[in-house]
């Protein structure tokens, strides 16, 4: 085997621990290279996610080695636990931002297989949201099946008319909560967290955590078209950042606002004024009920 080869592989793996390590703090990415019995070159780690999979595989696209890497969110998982109402969940032992919260009642989630770090394990909830609580809030239990149904890109839900006024009630009873990034509850919520809660609580439909995954959702719709309970999608003309609110009664908007600091109901006009409208997409059908 070409010691050369070995040499390229082993600044490659320094590199891409480096780039991790700065870009996901901390370091949820493991590698090492191996020879199998016949000689040849094998790459063995784990990263989390896809994306982080694709980045590997582009650092050793053109080495004649085998990349072994597990992907640890793609896992099924062997362990599940709960934790207490509102318990953060953060992107990183370290750092503390808050990137979503548990709900008890929602069900166990999954413990992924990498070590605690500072006292935190890493998760994967019911909606797909990855992150890290701490190890001491869980409590082990066996896992159940879900309660929500989760829908697909081009998936419309029939949703009878009454069950459309009953989510438009729900998103009321929200109005005047405060805005939280990473929030989930009546204490503080986000944007993306108040669609989740609207369609989960009435329509026990679970949609992702997140607004760039809600916008794969459902199918597009024209802005002559919008109805009540369409998801529209802007980017704040001031801070950049991406937002999620619901089409509302009366042609309006409701949306956990950043600016405004609470979930508020507005008009087209006023939500453009802040925000850059970059699509609109509809994931349940009551016409057709």
């Amino acid at each position: 085997m070409s010691q050369i080869l070995i040499h390229q592989v082993q600044k490659r793996i320094e590199k891409i621990q480096q780039e991790f390590q700065s870009r996901y703090k901390p370091l949820i990415f493991h590698m090492d290279c191996r020879a199998t019995s016949s000689g040849e070159l094998c790459i063995h780690g784990k990263v989390l996610t896809q994306k982080q999979l694709a980045r590997v595989l582009s650092y050793f696209a053109k080495l004649p080695i085998t990349p072994v890497i597990e992907v640890l969110s793609q896992k099924e998982s062997h362990e599940f636990g709960n934790a207490p109402l509102g318990t953060p969940v953060l992107d990183s032992p370290y750092s503390g931002h808050l990137v979503s919260q548990i709900l008890s009642w929602e069900g166990p989630f999954s413990l992924l297989d990498y070590p605690p770090v500072e006292g935190y394990q890493l998760i994967r909830m019911k909606d797909g949201t990855l992150g890290w609580i701490e190890k001491a809030k869980i409590k082990l239990q066996k896992s159940n099946p879900s309660l929500w149904e989760y829908l697909g890109p081009k998936v419309l839900r029939p949703i009878s008319p009454y069950q459309k006024e009953m989510a438009i009630q729900t998103g009321k009873e929200w109005l005047g909560t405060p805005y939280l990034l990473g929030g989930r509850t009546k204490s503080g919520i986000d944007c993306s967290a108040l669609v989740q809660a609207v369609f989960r609580d009435c329509l026990a439909i679970l949609l992702p955590r997140h607004s760039r995954d809600q916008r794969k959702l459902g199918i597009r719709v024209r802005r002559r078209e919008v109805q009540p309970l369409d998801l529209i999608f802007g980017k704040s003309k001031k801070e950049g950042y991406s937002h999620v609110g619901l089409v509302w009664e009366g042609n309006g908007i409701l949306h956990s606002s950043k600016k405004q600091k609470k979930v508020v109901k507005e008009g087209w006009e006023e939500f453009e004024n802040d925000y850059q409208i970059l699509g609109i997409r509809r994931v349940v059908d009551y016409d057709s009920f």
